[in-house]
């Protein structure tokens, strides 16, 4: 596997994790303040100041299909490993 191979597998898992990072505050700020708070508000008031991100990139970020893109990846690398 060639260095930009490597190194663009790399960035995207490291993306991913940062991803599984915000979702995980995010739901677990959304269960505590289940039905009295808006998104909005959990983006204003706790997502931006913490991971300083957009709203448009926190809805990319829970769209996003995480483990199932970090598992595609683990088995990428996998396959390339296997044919040396």
């Amino acid at each position: 596997m060639c260095k930009a191979i490597k190194q663009k597998i790399g960035t995207e898992r490291n993306k991913l994790y940062r991803y599984n990072l915000i979702a995980e505050y995010y739901q677990e700020i959304y269960d505590q303040f289940k039905g009295y708070i808006t998104m909005t508000k959990i983006h204003s008031d706790f997502i931006y100041p913490k991971f300083g991100i957009s709203k448009q990139t926190l809805y990319t970020v829970l769209n996003t299909n995480i483990k199932g893109d970090l598992k595609k990846l683990d088995e990428f690398e996998k396959s390339q490993l296997s044919l040396f």
